[in-house]
């Protein structure tokens, strides 16, 4: 596997913190908020990358949380 190089962009993306998610949420109207974090390494990635993943995982957990996890978010809009 060749990986000629790695970057990173600023693209004025924003990270939601769980509480910022639920909130735009029940703003939103939806009822039966629920807020799961999955850490970033158990995502679904091709073999390669979970293990370089896997690597590097507590690393970033440690420093760089927002980047750590993915946040998933479900809810139901009332009818």
């Amino acid at each position: 596997m060749k990986i000629r190089r790695v970057g990173v962009g600023s693209f004025a993306e924003h990270y939601y913190s769980a509480k910022e998610m639920y909130d735009l949420l029940d703003k939103a109207g939806f009822i039966d908020i629920e807020i799961f974090r999955c850490s970033f390494a158990h995502f679904n990635l091709a073999g390669p990358l979970f293990m370089i993943a896997k690597k590097v995982e507590s690393f970033i957990e440690d420093n760089i949380p927002y980047l750590a996890y993915n946040l998933i978010a479900s809810g139901k809009k009332p009818d």
